[in-house]
């Protein structure tokens, strides 16, 4: 429904009116919105719970995530009911006042624009990881304050909208139907205000569709797997891929799900002739599509993220455990890989040479390469010594944006033990007096610990010393 200035009434759920339906209808619409308030409710808090309370899910990327299920939350948990109420048993009265109208009408157009904000965080934080990935933008900190930076500006860039909502009392059939509606001293000031929310939307989806144009162009020209010169090379370059379908499909179901709305204000704004009104129906559907794009999200996460899903597994069986788990899981592939390791040693002296003639021309920049980047990837390296045996590298990477130890971070882990430890003591020496000159990319603190922990292993054969960091020159090396 809407008023004589072609302002649409808040019918946000299903059909134009269930009173005077059949009661079946009533029955079919009253499951339809349940469901949809229960399953966006829980998922939502899933997806929040599941970042705070594991620390391996606190990435930049799921900071974004966690912001953008805050958002869906304060439309299922609280204007979805009410929604519900109103569209399915009182309509055409709405029967919560002004203040519930003013209210509800600003929590949901606020939640949407933390919506858009933080879908566009994630793509610029996707774009930078993926065109910059050995520079690390922006860092855990850093999407802290941007999040909060989200949920201070979106309150304030749709404070009208709590100021300008209104009930209109208005006689249809000799009976009096009370609407929540826009209110504006003129059509000119509500059509502006409407126009402001529509160039909103168009300018967010119009910078995530080109960030994602770039993304997906730049990662579907690489390498192909086969072509590269260590295997979790392949594997990080899917998992990347796999992650920023997911995202896409995020971003995808906010456009088309919030489509038929922004169509609806622009037939306001602009009607094809006097005095139209849109069809209540459509009004109707466009409104319900946009509240469903909050419920659909964690569904998104579930079916195509195996961390969320296990987080989400480990949440609802109240697994205190969880990070536990984890780490036994991870020392336990560490274990496997170090057998693998070991039994790599065993190549003969001849071999070694062979496979090894051509390295460590640049130390960091070959092995970085067969590691799996290039030679400043070593800037998203850290090193840390395990006993007196095994090196383990721990990746910083821009592009892990759910931070898991996952299986491919493991495997490089692996891949550069071997090459490392595979390598000649003479090529070792020079690995080592390279961290040792200050010419490398690697900070301060990543090459002492580096050098440190393979002389642990190494000194007695001696071919690494430590480095002494009062001598050394930091790399820079943020976060």
């Amino acid at each position: 429904m809407a008023d004589q200035n072609g302002t649409p009434a808040i019918n946000t759920t299903t059909a134009p009116s269930a009173t005077g339906n059949p009661l079946s209808v009533v029955i079919a619409l009253s499951i339809a919105n349940i469901v949809s308030i229960l399953l966006g409710t829980l998922g939502n808090l899933l997806v929040i719970v599941s970042v705070i309370i594991n620390r391996n899910m606190r990435s930049t990327t799921n900071f974004f995530v966690a912001s953008l299920a805050a958002a869906d939350l304060v439309v299922t948990a609280s204007c979805m009911p009410l929604f519900y109420i109103y569209n399915v048993l009182t309509w055409p009265d709405w029967p919560f006042g002004k203040a519930g109208c003013s209210i509800l009408s600003y929590l949901v157009h606020m939640s949407v624009m933390a919506s858009a904000l933080s879908l566009l965080s994630i793509s610029y934080d996707r774009f930078l990881s993926v065109f910059f990935p050995m520079r690390k933008f922006i860092t855990k900190n850093r999407a802290k304050m941007l999040v909060a930076s989200i949920w201070f500006v979106s309150p304030l860039l749709l404070l009208p909208s709590l100021l300008h909502h209104d009930v209109k009392h208005t006689i249809k059939d000799n009976k009096t139907e009370v609407m929540c509606v826009e209110s504006w001293d003129t059509e000119q000031e509500l059509r502006s205000y409407q126009l402001y929310r529509v160039f909103f939307y168009f300018l967010f989806v119009l910078q995530i569709s080109v960030l994602y144009f770039l993304i997906g162009f730049r990662l579907y020209t690489r390498q192909q797997p086969g072509e590269q010169t260590c295997q979790n090379k392949a594997k990080e370059l899917l998992n990347k891929r796999k992650i920023i379908k997911m995202l896409f499909l995020v971003v995808a179901l906010f456009t088309l799900c919030w489509l038929p709305y922004i169509i609806n204000k622009l037939l306001n704004i602009f009607p094809p002739r006097p005095g139209f009104v849109a069809p209540t129906l459509f009004v109707s559907v466009g409104n319900f599509l946009g509240l469903l794009n909050s419920v659909a999200n964690p569904l998104v996460y579930a079916v195509l993220n195996k961390n969320f899903r296990t987080a989400f597994k480990n949440a609802l069986r109240c697994n205190c455990n969880y990070e536990v788990e984890q780490r036994r899981r991870t020392v336990s592939k560490l274990t496997k890989q170090t057998t693998k390791r070991r039994q790599s040693e065993s190549l003969t002296a001849d071999d070694h040479r062979r496979k090894n003639s051509r390295r460590f021309e640049n130390p960091i920049s070959n092995l970085a390469n067969r590691v799996g980047g290039g030679g400043d990837r070593m800037r998203g390296l850290s090193f840390s010594s395990l006993g007196q045996e095994t090196i383990i590298v721990e990746l910083k990477d821009a592009d892990d944006w759910d931070s898991q130890p996952r299986r491919d971070s493991d495997s490089r882990r692996v891949c550069f033990e071997n090459e490392l430890f595979n390598s000649t003591n003479s090529e070792r020496q020079r690995f080592g007096s390279y961290l040792q000159n200050g010419t490398h990319n690697m900070n301060q603190e990543a090459a002492v610990e580096l050098s440190n922990g393979i002389s642990s292993r190494g000194r007695s054969e001696g071919f690494l010393t430590p480095i002494d960091k009062n001598t050394h020159s930091n790399g820079g090396f943020d976060e």
